[in-house]
């Protein structure tokens, strides 16, 4: 190798599109698989809740309760069979290395057209037991009303009327909270601060406490949950995918992911979040890809990877070396930056930080000329695999001043090498002593 190369790499417009189209078809699987796990979380929370106060309309209504189990026996029949079609996909993951080709693309394709359709199915059945469960609570409600000589439900509770017994009262504000506690849109924060004013209103023994209670939490409550329902119906599937595709990106480039609110400003800005952290995704694993092609093409050429290691400095910068054998005692150090730079180094190998000696530089200049005459093979090669040179940084020739020992301690060795040693030449007084003697 010449001096230092540093250079910028990218893919070539073939195995670009290639790439960005399996990549939006890999986001697209992943959306999917995760839609259609929250939509068999919510279909089994309401055929729980349906299914545990059934008893409430039983007696009263039996024709409306022997039709009401008839449909969820329908509706878990057709889960059963869209969780088994959904059995193959559910533990699908991204490619840990890409194949750039147009059969691999077709074959993400397929997979993506299976499980959108079950998706489908999951939304249609998802739709169905929600109209199900809301006719189940009209029913349910007006039982309810008439076994209590018409108290008010959840939603008609009045909040200005504390004339009757404490027992009664609370046994209303219980009723209120129990019965927002079911719907199955309320987000599980909120589900949380109602489970709290649950716990705290039976903790509640006087009447007055309970008066100030009702008024100052648990109807501002109560608004908030009706207020984040009302929300979900009108944005609710919209703003659902998109929080569970960026909660899939956040995963992938390990952030913790923001909370954004159920509306029409939450899903403007988790869409400008999604652009953002997609190009993340995007350069991070386009630079996997090419560190990937550098790695086979440097064991091609017969260069062994015997070591790396992972730098980050104070300033916030950070890099991997990656350690290839070259000749006898020297090797390649190839550097990958997280400015996307790639610098490829050749040195002697030794255990220790030092300078190479007079006899080492020379040596070590031969090898450098030796590698550049290498280099411009293994920029073919990877060509060949689709990625080419898109920015040369620096390239310099080879000189005996970047002569250097690389001290192989500070890498995590996977192979142990010879390490670099060239004995000094004799001089000529002492080459005249030896034949002396």
């Amino acid at each position: 190798m010449s001096g230092p190369k540093i250079s910028r790499y990218t893919l070539a417009p073939r195995e670009q599109a290639i790439f960005d189209a399996q990549n939006e078809c890999d986001n697209n699987i992943l959306k999917c698989i995760k839609r259609i796990q929250s939509m068999e979380a919510q279909i089994s929370m309401i055929a729980n809740n349906i299914i545990t106060h059934d008893s409430y309309g039983s007696n009263e209504n039996a024709e409306y309760a022997q039709v009401l189990k008839q449909q969820m026996k329908e509706f878990d029949e057709r889960r059963s069979l869209l969780l088994g079609e959904f059995q193959e996909f559910s533990k699908y993951k991204r490619s840990s290395r890409m194949i750039l080709t147009k059969t691999e693309l077709e074959r993400k394709n397929i997979i993506h057209k299976k499980v959108n359709s079950i998706k489908d199915g999951m939304s249609m059945l998802l739709d169905a037991t929600k109209n199900t469960e809301k006719e189940w609570h009209k029913t349910k409600n007006r039982i309810l009303l008439e076994i209590e000589n018409n108290l008010n439900t959840a939603f008609e509770f009045s909040w200005d009327e504390f004339d009757e017994e404490i027992s009664n009262k609370k046994e209303k504000a219980i009723s209120v909270l129990n019965d927002i506690l079911l719907q199955t849109e309320l987000s599980s924060a909120l589900q949380v601060k109602v489970q709290k004013a649950l716990h705290k209103t039976n903790e509640i023994n006087d009447d007055d406490f309970l008066g100030n209670f009702s008024v100052v939490t648990i109807k501002p409550l109560i608004e908030e949950c009706q207020e984040y329902i009302k929300n979900m119906e009108k944005y609710g599937n919209e703003f659902t995918e998109l929080e569970e595709e960026y909660k899939i990106l956040c995963e992938e480039l390990y952030i913790t992911p923001k909370t954004f609110a159920v509306s029409k400003i939450g899903i403007t800005k988790l869409n400008t979040e999604i652009i953002m952290l997609k190009e993340d995704v995007l350069k991070i694993r386009e630079q996997e890809y090419i560190a990937d092609a550098i790695d086979d093409v440097m064991k091609e050429m017969g260069y062994e990877l015997i070591g790396s290691r992972e730098v980050s400095k104070a300033n916030g910068t950070s890099f991997r070396d990656e350690l290839y054998t070259f000749g006898e005692g020297t090797a390649v150090n190839v550097r990958y930056d997280s400015h996307g730079r790639i610098a490829m180094e050749l040195g002697g190998m030794d255990n220790a930080d030092r300078l190479p000696s007079s006899a080492e530089v020379s040596k070590l200049e031969n090898e450098m000329v030796a590698f550049c005459d290498k280099f411009t093979e293994f920029e073919m090669r990877l060509e060949q695999k689709g990625v080419i040179s898109k920015d040369r940084i620096s390239h310099l020739p080879p000189k005996a001043e970047y002569a250097q020992i690389i001290n192989v301690s500070d890498y995590k060795i996977r192979t142990k090498a010879k390490t670099f040693k060239v004995k000094p030449r004799a001089t000529k007084s002492e080459i005249k002593y030896r034949k002396e003697l």
